[in-house]
């Protein structure tokens, strides 16, 4: 029996209360723990092109991961690539549009809670820790990864000095995994 498809405007409500609740969050938090996240915005151009070309690389190891993966006869490998079946089918019919939104909101509202808040009072481990932990219920495989690219998003952090160059590269990562997604399940659905 084949599950009913996530409606688009309910995948946009989710992700716009939760990422806006993970902002206020973020928001409280740097005020009563007096993190000053003014610095952690300055930008230059350099900290956009390393987080393009660092979300490209992301996005690349995720695919090639997934398609290893399919290549692999392991137990862990299915349930992974059941897991992106799953989700491609749930993001089958979300726009280019929608793709983008949820995106630069992810994005953004992520790396200022766990890079500019997270990691300034756990450290780089403490939030690329719980960076996994919430990315990866019910997979381990995925909640490992998460935590790989949370070490790496925050290691970017580190290296700028600021919290645009993890954006980015979330950003770029979420807007190729999920137009990735959605290829999937446009394709598994077509030939169905």
């Amino acid at each position: 029996m084949q599950q009913k498809q996530f409606d688009r405007a309910l995948i946009l409500k989710i992700v716009l209360v939760t990422e806006g609740a993970l902002f206020l969050i973020s928001m409280v938090w740097s005020k009563l723990a007096h993190i000053d996240l003014q610095p952690a915005f300055s930008l230059h151009g350099r900290q956009l092109a390393v987080g393009l070309g660092a979300g490209v690389l992301l996005s690349s190891v995720s695919t090639a991961i997934y398609l290893i993966s399919l290549k692999l006869p392991f137990r862990w490998s299915k349930k992974f690539c059941s897991l992106i079946a799953e989700l491609a089918e749930k993001f089958a019919e979300i726009t280019v549009l929608d793709s983008l939104i949820i995106a630069v909101v992810s994005g953004f509202c992520e790396e200022v809670f766990f890079r500019g808040v997270l990691q300034e009072g756990f450290g780089l481990f403490g939030a690329s820790a719980l960076f996994g932990i919430m990315h990866g219920p019910g997979s381990l495989q995925y909640g490992l990864w998460a935590f790989a690219a949370g070490m790496f998003l925050g290691w970017l952090y580190i290296w700028s000095h600021s919290l645009w160059a993890p954006i980015t590269a979330h950003v770029v990562n979420n807007v190729i995994g999920l137009l990735v997604l959605r290829y999937i399940g446009k394709r598994s659905s077509a030939s169905a």
